[in-house]
This record gives C-alpha cells, structure tokens and sequence, in this order.
C-alpha cells in the first residue's frame, strides 16, 4: 500500500498559497475600469507547498504574481479556488472574475469565474469564493501563465485572502 501512495504523491498534490499584503493595503478596483490582475505574496500564515505533487516546483509565482504550468502536461486537472474580501461603497456593485490563460500566446483566451456577481447593498470585508476546474488542454496553456482578474462596474476594494489549487496529473 505504501508503494500506491508514492505514485499517488507523484501524481496529485495541492498548494495553498495566503496573502499577506493586501491585508493592510487593499486592491483598488475602479469602476468600469476593465480587468486587473489580483496579487497574492504568498507570505501570509497559511501558505503551504508541504503537499504539491513530487518533484514539482511553485505553481504560484509570488515575484509576476501569476500562475506557472510548466510543471504540468496537456491532459492534466487543475481546480482553483481563490478567496477574497470585497468592499464596495455604492449599491448594485457588480463583480466579474476571469482566469486569463496561456497570456502572451496567440491563443490567449478566459475562464469566466464569476459573472455579474451584484452586490445589492454596500459591504466590508464581504468573504466571497470563486471555484474553477479546468484541464492543460494543449501546448499553449501549459507553457504560459495565467492570472486571476476582476473587474467591477462601480469602485470597490479587494483583500486577497489566498488560493488553493489541487493537481491531478494523468498517469
């Protein structure tokens, strides 16, 4: 059974990685501004790469602020949850999350996260998810980085609580 559990910590693995920064110096969002990407230091308390998958290195590249793939292969499984604090000042504050995938590539396309996501009253601090799945589905997406975006149609601030992502490469 131990030898099962090996191959299993080749293949599968999570990272969590917190945020520290944004704790004291929010994200400013300003409204109908477009995307911005959201940053995570990964020097917040709860950052561990204890139980990434064997011989695979960050996936979170703390110094660009995007995700790195390289360690992956085309067919592997990634599910991403980020979490954050929302603050808005106005009432009917929309919120849209993307996952901007393979940047730099021609084929540079979104996963919608979060679509419209109306904040009728205005908030402090409101803990809102975003859960993604997706798969390396070619070349491209595992070669360039991806980012975590929001934009809002009204101005709002963001604190970057972290993301976790799990790996399930195919064996």
């Amino acid at each position: 059974m131990a030898e099962l559990s090996t191959i299993e910590n080749e293949y599968n693995g999570w990272y969590d990685y917190s945020d520290l920064a944004t704790a004291s110096t929010p994200i400013s969002i300003t409204g109908g501004g477009g995307y911005i990407a959201l940053t995570n230091d990964g020097a917040g308390a709860y950052t561990s790469t204890t139980y990434k998958p064997t011989n695979d290195g960050d996936i979170w590249d703390v110094a660009t602020d995007k995700f790195d793939f390289t360690d992956l292969a085309v067919g592997d499984r990634v599910s991403l949850r980020a979490s954050f604090l929302l603050t808005t000042t106005s009432v009917n504050t929309e919120v849209d999350v993307i996952l901007d995938m393979a940047q730099g590539d021609a084929i540079n396309y979104t996963l919608q996260a979060l679509d419209h996501n109306n904040h009728k009253t205005t908030v402090t601090d409101d803990p809102m998810t975003v859960s993604i799945d997706f798969y390396m589905g070619n070349a491209e997406t595992v070669a360039n980085p991806a980012q975590i975006k929001i934009q809002s149609d009204l101005t709002c601030t963001v604190k970057v609580v972290g993301w976790y992502i799990q790996v399930q490469k195919r064996m």
